[in-house]
């Protein structure tokens, strides 16, 4: 019966310490405050021409050393 309280008293601390975080995240951030598309327009700006950003080289090669079998 202990255990289950202590279990239950636990989930009720977390669940609160999760809240608190996810609130405070929210007035730092300024989510609450603002609109939403004031934040994708901010992020939608690009400033040079670049393309996209692959990642790594692009030959399509398998990286196999030798002749074919």
């Amino acid at each position: 019966m202990k255990n289950l309280k202590l279990t239950i008293l636990g989930v009720i601390t977390l669940l609160f310490a999760l809240t608190l975080n996810f609130r405070h995240a929210l007035d730092d951030y300024g989510i609450s405050k603002n609109k939403l598309h004031v934040e994708v327009l901010a992020q939608s700006n690009s400033s040079g021409g670049g393309g996209s950003s692959g990642g790594g080289d692009s030959s399509g090669g398998g990286g196999s050393s030798g002749g074919e079998l």
